[in-house]
This record gives C-alpha cells, structure tokens and sequence, in this order.
C-alpha cells in the first residue's frame, strides 16, 4: 500500500513541531548515536481441533471474504527497520516486515515522523504517518509484540485484529498523569472503507501513575463508498474482495459510517500481579446494499476481555484471559431477512465467548518462548487451540 497525498503533506508539514512514541518500546536514538536498527523473527506452530481462525464470528458483520485456516507451522514474521533522530525532538521510523501465513506478504509496517515541544506544563506530541490507530492498549501493539499471539474476540470483531492508517495524531501530557489526543486520517481498512482521503477522525484521552494506567478512545470512520462485507456463495478464503461499484450477486456492501468507542486499563497490583482489560463498543448506520434490495442498517456490538497475569519469578510469566462478545442488528426494507441471512448477521442471540492460558519465558535478552491454550465456545462445537511461538528481536 503506498502512502497518499495528504500523509505526505503531513510528513513535510511536521519539520518544526514535535514527536513522540509513547508505546514503542525500542529506545530512542542520541545525538551521538542517531540511527537505531532493529530487527526480528519469528517462528510459529498453530493447532486445533477445528478450523482456526472460524471462518466467520456469527452474528458479526465483518469484511472481507471468509477467513483462511491458519493451521500451519512456519514463519511467523520477518522485519527490519531503522530509527533515526533528524535533530533535538524529531524523530523518524520506517519498519518493513514479511508476515507468514497461507499468501505471505511484505509490506510496510511503520513509516513517520514525530517530534517534542514543550508547552507551559504540557508537553506536545505529533507524529505524522503510518502508524497505529490510537484505540485501546492492546492495538497500540504491533501484533507479535502482544502478550498473547491470538487476537481477542472483539479486536477480531471491531478492526480486524489490528488497525493501522495514514494520518497525523498529535497528543498533550502534564505532568499529573493525563493526556488528551486527537487524528485525522486517511483509512483503507476495516471498519472504514479504501478513499483517497481524510475518512477517519479519532480521540483520546488518559491517565496514568505507577501503578494504574487507564485510557478512553472514540473513532468515527467513514464507509461512504461502501464497504465490501462478504463474497455470497464462498465459504472458503479468497482474495477475491467484490467492488461495492458494481452490484452482483455475489456481493453485499455497508455503506454508511462506524462509530467506535473503547475503555481499557491496567493495573499493576504488586510486583507478581495484574489486571488488565479492554471494553469495545462498535456501531454502523447507514443501508446494507444488495442485489436483493437495500434496507436501511443498525448493527451494534460489545465486545471485551480481561486479563490476570501472574509473574513467579523472573523471566516467567503466566497470563489468564477470559473473553465474551455479543452483538444485534437491526434491517428495515425490501428482503431484509434474505439479506442478513447474506451477511451472516440473522442469528446474533448468543453470546460469542473464549478463555485461555499462556506462559511466556524469556531465556535470553531478546529471545521470547510462548506457549498458549484457548477454546472457543462461538460455533455449535466449540473449537480448542494450541500455538507455540519462538521469537528472537533484537535492536543495534
């Protein structure tokens, strides 16, 4: 995907006002060092007793085609980027990462600029680019760097397990412990819809101490062109997404807009315990558009998890989560049934629901083993998983 006009404006438009990176755990480079290399691999084996991912979360209006069986062992990922320090404040990235899977792709993960200034007591951050969509704790992690390699249910379910864009964000922190943000961007990716410009506006707003950190986050994306839902008559996966330009057969569109709100937080209790969660609520409005008609549309979810992790000793970690996701929907006009029967939303009474487990050992700095358990209750059969990961990331 190449970056847009706009995100190259913004690139140019940051030359003297500030960046930062507040959830990007590689150091910063100095002035007597100014570039920053890293690197990382990964390696992955995925079991289950069923096919995992399931192809579709009933009674959630998602994008795209029926999800791929993820069941393999391989490469998990392969990146390398650079980090570098234009001058005092500014900062740049650029992160190019080869992901595994059924159809490996290379792609650009990261690519911007940032930069400091400080304000009276605040503290002014911008950083302008291609970067994570500020929502949440856990999607403010590259996907390999969260604690457990399986996505939650209600990340699945409101961005497609993670959700980046093109845009500029620029956040304020006072010393007290809060922080307020705001974006525009322009976003290609579920839940929005592909344009060629500013379609997604988001907000934020924290705080935290020692021992609590607590966030809030609203976005509003738009899917004006029409978002293509699902390829009707194919159950497996395909790359094959349908244009919502053109009305076929095989085809249902969401036109209209996605409303999304998250709360998260954590909470270090001790030096051994914490607590953490994440509650998303996400909302479209506007018409489901068929070729069987085209009814006006309400959909709504709420989707959450919570996690208690447990350190016994140094270098071991034990992480518990529980999951639980439900959603309805609403369709008034011509064909209604039939057509959420299309997009797979008829049936939305039953709460989707998992639990799972993971130990994580660091033996060696930069060296992670991970083995996690979940099972699913989303299907009539519920389906248990077993992924055992090996990562070596490192940073020069």
């Amino acid at each position: 995907m190449q970056l847009n006009k706009f995100c190259l404006a913004g690139l140019l438009a940051l030359g003297t006002v500030h960046v930062s990176e507040a959830h990007d755990n590689t150091p910063q480079p100095t002035a007597e060092n100014p570039f920053l290399f890293m690197g990382g691999v990964g390696l992955y084996s995925l079991n289950a007793s069923l096919p995992y991912p399931a192809a579709r979360l009933p009674g959630i209006l998602e994008s795209g085609s029926a999800r791929a069986d993820e069941r393999r062992s391989g490469m998990d990922y392969l990146e390398a980027g650079v980090k570098a320090r234009f001058g005092e404040g500014l900062f740049g990235k650029l992160k190019i990462a080869r992901h595994g899977g059924i159809a490996p792709i290379t792609e650009i993960d990261e690519v911007w600029v940032s930069a400091d200034r400080s304000l009276g007591a605040a503290a002014l951050q911008a950083q302008a680019g291609r970067q994570l969509v500020p929502m949440g704790l856990e999607n403010m992690k590259h996907f390999h760097t969260r604690p457990f390699g399986i996505a939650p249910l209600a990340l699945r379910a409101a961005i497609n397990d993670m959700w980046r864009a093109d845009g500029l964000q620029v956040n304020s922190e006072w010393e007290s412990g809060y922080s307020v943000g705001a974006g525009v961007w322009s976003n290609s990716a579920f839940p929005g819809a592909p344009s060629s410009g500013i379609n997604l506006a988001t907000l934020r707003a924290g705080w935290q101490n020692q021992t609590v950190q607590l966030e809030a986050g609203y976005a509003r994306a738009s899917a004006s062109a029409g978002r293509p839902l699902i390829t009707t008559g194919v159950t497996a996966h395909t790359h094959a997404v349908p244009s919502c330009t053109t009305v076929t057969a095989n085809r249902v569109c969401m036109v209209g807009n996605s409303d999304l709100l998250t709360l998260a937080g954590k909470w270090a209790v001790n030096d051994a315990w914490t607590v953490s969660g994440e509650w998303w609520t996400k909302r479209d409005s506007g018409r489901l558009d068929s070729l069987l008609g085209t009814p006006d549309y309400v959909g709504t979810f709420n989707g959450g998890w919570i996690d208690v992790g447990w350190q016994p000793r140094a270098h071991w970690e034990v992480i518990a989560r529980t999951e639980r996701l439900i959603g309805s929907h609403a369709l008034v006009g011509a064909n209604a049934a039939l057509i959420a029967t299309q997009a797979g939303i008829a049936n939305s009474t039953h709460p989707l629901t998992s639990n799972g487990v993971l130990l994580r050992w660091q033996p060696l700095a930069g060296h992670l083993i991970a083995l996690e358990y979940h099972r699913e209750s989303i299907l009539q059969q519920p389906n248990t998983s077993t992924l055992l990961r090996y990562q070596y990331n490192f940073s020069r």
